[in-house]
């Protein structure tokens, strides 16, 4: 009726101690990593607190100005093609978010349906910027496809999943 329990004695080889302690000393170490990191990432937080005002000045109107006029030259980047004579425009570089989709409105105003992927094929001047503005425009007919700016369908585009169009007015 009463029987005594016994545990089991398990013995553990002298390369799995080993591997125990060091796993041990590993973890402390990481742990102190982890604290540094931390103590680093917060001073680097505090130091771009104190560099960025709290508050943006308005513009004469009351509203953020974020250009007098129009964009800087700079913001639109002309690339040349292969053939030195096809002059392509875009302003996937560091434009505003405003003039890229101004860029694309433009862009798809034929009523056509695009994919990120054949507007990159057509405007990018190399591969490593093809990648970038695929990218970016993904991002940027997402959050037009959100706003109920275009239209969306499954992409007829080897590589894309989506196509976009504009929507006509009134739909």
């Amino acid at each position: 009726m009463f029987k005594s329990k016994q545990a089991a004695v398990v013995e553990l080889s002298p390369e799995c101690q080993e591997a125990l302690v060091r796993l041990e000393d590993d973890t402390a170490t990481l742990t102190e990593l982890l604290g540094e990191l931390i103590q680093t990432q917060r001073q680097i937080v505090a130091a771009i607190r104190a560099e960025v005002p709290d508050v943006v000045p308005l513009g004469e109107n009351g509203q953020i100005e974020v250009f007098a006029e129009a964009p800087p030259e700079v913001f639109a980047t002309s690339q040349t093609g292969g053939d030195g004579g096809d002059v392509r425009e875009s302003p996937f570089g560091r434009a505003p978010r405003s003039v890229q989709i101004e860029w694309l409105r433009k862009v798809m105003a034929d009523g056509a349906w695009y994919s990120a992927l054949t507007i990159a094929d057509h405007y990018a001047t190399d591969e490593r910027h093809r990648r970038y503005m695929k990218g970016a425009l993904n991002g940027r007919l997402r959050e037009m496809y959100e706003d109920h700016e275009v239209e969306r369908r499954d992409s007829h585009t080897r590589g894309a999943m989506y196509e976009f169009r504009l929507r006509r007015a009134g739909s």
